[in-house]
Order: structure tokens, then C-alpha cells, then sequence
């Protein structure tokens, strides 16, 4: 078993958390190995994932800037084709801000202008040739852009194996 450690070992680049996370502990049986290796693999795949998908949503600051609120764009867009309702918030009912209502979500917490699934819904339509005539004029967009609301601060998730 310490020779096949000892090769897997050599194999990986010194320095990097799945080493250390091997150095710590070092697996006792070739099962152990296979299941801490697999276990880890999962968990790197996961944080990729994560990273890929906050990539590929846009940051308030790549937003299309637009000449009308999200409140009054809503509306507008629940019959066009490629609209799709979002998935229910999985967060506790008790802890939802009462006074915040997003139409879009149809529930509390947040409003339908601070509400991210929605920005990035009209982004995906925007990129898909819809609503042009909401999208700002390049002389526009600075004028546009200091009358958003500011948005809440993103929690960010760190894993630790």
C-alpha cells in the first residue's frame, strides 16, 4: 500500500489542496484512497460548476442598461416565447422581508427590480433578439445606469474539503 501511496503521491503537483488534504491524513487501505479521491473529485466538480455558472451570469455591472424599470418591463414579457417562470426561492418563509414582494418569483424577500433571475432572464432575451426597444441608446446608458437601484451585496460560498 505505501508504494502505490507513495506513486499516486508523486503524481500529484506538490502544494495543491488535494495534496495537502492526502498529507494530512494519509488514506490506511486502497478503498480509503478510492473513496477519499472520489469524495474530493466530487467536491472540485461541484466548485467548478459553481464558478462556471456565476461566469456565465452577468455581474450588475455588465447588465444591458435599459430605459425602463424591470417593474414595468415584467409584464411585458410573460408571453413571449422564450419567457420561462423561475423555480421557487428555497429560502425560510420566516426570515422573508414582508414589505418586498417580486412579482416575478410571485413571493416575498426582495423586489421585482432587485430580483437577479430577472435581470438575467431579460439578458438571455436581449441576446436573443428580443426587446430592443428597451435597451438604452449609447448616449443614454450613463444617465441610465445612476438611476438603477443598488443591489444587495452577493454571499459567496467557500467549500472547504
Amino acid at each position: 500500500m505505501d508504494a502505490v501511496l507513495q506513486i499516486f503521491k508523486r503524481s500529484i503537483c506538490p502544494g495543491t489542496p488535494f495534496f495537502e488534504f492526502l498529507a494530512k491524513k494519509p488514506p490506511e487501505t486502497m478503498n480509503d484512497l478510492f473513496k477519499r479521491t472520489n469524495k474530493y473529485s466530487m467536491l472540485e466538480d461541484d466548485v467548478r460548476a459553481a464558478t462556471q455558472q456565476d461566469e456565465q451570469q452577468p455581474t450588475q455591472a455588465n447588465l444591458t442598461p435599459l430605459n425602463i424599470s424591470y417593474d414595468k418591463l415584467f409584464p411585458m414579457i410573460q408571453d413571449l416565447s422564450d419567457f420561462k417562470w423561475p423555480e421557487p426561492i428555497k429560502t425560510d418563509p420566516m426570515k422573508q422581508d414582508r414589505n418586498r414582494k417580486c412579482a416575478y418569483h410571485k413571493d416575498h424577500g426582495h423586489t421585482t427590480e432587485q430580483c437577479r433571475s430577472l435581470h438575467y432572464l431579460v439578458e438571455k432575451l436581449i441576446k436573443a433578439g428580443h426587446l430592443k426597444q428597451y435597451v438604452c441608446s449609447e448616449e443614454n446608458v450613463e444617465k441610465h445606469l445612476e438611476v438603477r437601484p443598488p443591489q444587495p451585496p452577493r454571499l459567496q460560498w467557500l467549500l472547504e474539503p
